[in-house]
């Protein structure tokens, strides 16, 4: 539960989409005509981090098996993620014309 709870804090200040729509929106509407959007947000992140602590306790308790596979797939997903956030893509890259 306590694991939840400090991701839950973590990804409430990280940049995200709803974070951004939160700022255009108070941006053009205010903050007063902005606070709907931003209570529609907080409730549905809520209940997606509810559901998602529902189903990860609901799969440690009656699978025990599963948690180390799927500790061995997040490392491996992590790694790939670093991965390709420190190698750049080499599609797309355009040389640049040196005026010969």
């Amino acid at each position: 539960m306590i694991s939840i709870l400090v991701y839950t804090v973590i990804m409430t200040f990280t940049p995200g989409p709803n974070n951004i729509m939160s700022m255009n929106n108070a941006k053009r509407l205010g903050f007063k005509r902005g606070i709907k959007f931003n209570f529609g947000i907080l409730i549905g992140s809520f209940f997606v981090m509810l559901l998602c602590l529902f189903f990860s306790s609901f799969l440690y308790n009656v699978i025990p098996k599963v948690q180390f596979p799927m500790k061995i797939l997040g490392a491996a997903y992590m790694i790939y993620l670093i991965i390709k956030t420190i190698i750049p893509s080499q599609k797309g890259n355009v040389k640049e014309n040196d005026g010969s």
